[in-house]
């Protein structure tokens, strides 16, 4: 009966499911316009000589910093219970604004990083030498994250809240 109707109904349904999560998952995937940004990055100075570009960098790190919090934050608040809300664009809201608060946090990094120099000292030294070994950083990291998560299992824990996973 039902059963047999499941077996038959199922691959079927999956299918005409797929499509349309397909077709909206690259409309609102921001991995190709972040792409594109970067690459046009390349061809201008902005990077390699923020001291130029002093005044735009800040007000892309403030706006985009600002822009991306504030369209995060509905579907940030909804998934952790400190709102009701999850009204339809949400999650798109949320996936733009991931965009903006990207070229933020760059604009940001790149004031920081400075101009080059002859000789880098303190945290920017630290942060040149894991920019030179950044594989070996992401390595170090997920087998770092994967003692530790595996002694937490082993230890009992079945699930981590948002305040443990922060820290």
């Amino acid at each position: 009966g039902l059963n047999r109707l499941v077996r038959w109904y199922y691959p079927l349904a999956s299918f005409f499911s797929w499509i349309p999560s397909t077709v909206m998952t690259i409309l609102l995937a921001t991995v190709l316009p972040a792409s594109f940004i970067g690459a046009r990055l390349t061809a201008t100075d902005i990077v390699s000589r923020p001291d130029l570009h002093r005044g735009a960098l800040t007000i892309v790190a403030v706006a985009g910093l600002g822009l991306g919090a504030a369209m995060g934050a509905p579907k940030a608040l909804a998934d952790v219970g400190l709102a009701d809300w999850n009204f339809l664009g949400s999650h798109a809201l949320h996936e733009f604004g991931g965009l903006f608060g990207a070229a933020g946090w760059l604009a940001l990094l790149v004031l920081f990083a400075g101009p080059p120099r002859e000789s880098i000292t303190g945290i920017r030294h630290l942060l040149s030498s894991v920019g030179k070994r950044s594989m070996t950083a992401y390595l170090t990291q997920t087998i770092l994250f994967i003692a530790i998560f595996a002694l937490a299992g082993l230890a009992g824990v079945r699930q981590v809240g948002a305040v443990a996973g922060l820290l």
